[in-house]
């Protein structure tokens, strides 16, 4: 059988790209022929080719297609064409709100997105198979009016077992309590409550801290400037507020292991492979109540019902300085590693197209 994806755009270190080598990569173990098609290729790879929708015409009823919706294409009815069975696995659409106040055009893009599963739901008939990657995606397509089935992400753990880069390391151990947030710098994840918690950690509790925003703060200039402008109205240096930009996966390690506690303020989560990577370092989580952060992060750390700062520098205080308490809470996170490990979602997802 030859199972081929279908991607919006490509790139290592991203969680739906490297979910997508995971899945390729089990498949070919399986004996599968596979690849990943997408018209975005940012990062090259030997199992990534640009998007051939006339190749794919080749594809008959014993081969596979899965399409992985992130933001719309155009080719949403080309991929309905095709004589394959057809996979529609949903990863999350950030409700375009987010976005409005920052970029009417990411706003409209998210509207397009929305469409673009709706008119999946719709032609139903026609999908063998609709996939949610948490059990928040999942009701999102069940509430649209088609059956679903939850595949947790899949994440390629040996990524995180390379080297520290050094440097990295070098800046961030010191006296101060490092908070760390990873992901991309955006609406939804509402970095804004984590500045407002910041300064009342600083200036409540101890002004040895330092909040660590690791991730993408390019593509929303505009909420990026207003963040760094609440930083400063808030008198907080960059040596407090630290914005990293996109790092290297060795600088990510470097970042993790030098952290004491892994927060997100972050208000739409369609599943949140970070908290995943944190336990993987052994950190401790706090979280804010939202789409799938309880069911990703379990038992593994403390989520709150509230964005009131006070709450939040409290509560991360007591994490950091309870060693029985951080010892609970580190067990559980690697229990709920564990259980999310054993799911063996590449494996669950292609007994789901071997029985179509």
């Amino acid at each position: 059988m030859r199972i081929v994806q279908l991607l919006p755009a490509f790139s290592t270190g991203d969680a739906i790209g490297e979910n997508s080598l995971a899945l390729a990569r089990h498949f070919k173990e399986r004996g599968h022929e596979a690849w990943i098609e997408s018209p975005d290729i940012k990062t090259p790879h030997p199992l990534v080719r640009e998007l051939n929708l006339r190749g794919l015409s080749s594809l008959g009823p014993g081969d596979a297609v899965i399409y992985h919706i992130a933001v719309a294409t155009p080719y949403a009815r080309d991929f309905l064409s095709l004589k394959a069975r057809k996979v529609v696995i949903n990863h999350n659409i950030t409700p375009p709100e987010f976005y409005r106040p920052f970029s009417e055009e990411i706003a409209g893009l998210l509207e397009a997105t929305l469409e673009e599963l709706r008119f999946f739901v719709e032609n139903r008939d026609k999908i063998s198979l609709f996939v949610g990657d948490s059990h928040f995606n999942s009701r999102m397509i069940e509430e649209m009016g088609a059956p679903a089935v939850t595949v947790p992400l899949a994440i390629n753990w040996e990524r995180f077992n390379g080297p520290f880069n050094p440097y990295f390391m070098g800046i961030f151990q010191d006296h101060k309590v490092n908070f760390l947030f990873v992901g991309r710098v955006v609406p939804n994840k509402r970095i804004e409550d984590l500045i407002k918690f910041a300064f009342y950690y600083k200036e409540m509790i101890s002004p040895a801290m330092r909040l660590i925003i690791a991730g993408n703060h390019r593509a929303l200039p505009r909420y990026t400037f207003s963040l760094m402008d609440l930083a400063h109205r808030f008198h907080l240096s960059r040596d407090e507020v630290v914005f990293t930009g996109w790092v290297e996966e060795d600088e990510l390690r470097g970042l993790y292991r030098t952290a004491h506690l892994f927060v997100s303020a972050s208000e739409h989560e369609g599943f949140g492979a970070p908290f995943l990577e944190a336990f993987h370092y052994s950190l401790p989580v706090l979280a804010f109540r939202a789409g799938a952060v309880p069911e990703t992060v379990g038992r593994g750390g403390i989520i709150l019902d509230t964005k009131n700062p006070a709450l939040w520098g409290e509560t991360a205080y007591t994490m950091v300085s309870n060693e029985e308490l951080r010892e609970k809470l580190l067990r559980e996170g690697q229990r709920q590693l564990e259980y999310f490990k054993s799911l063996r979602s590449p494996e669950k997802l292609l007994n789901l197209i071997e029985s179509l």
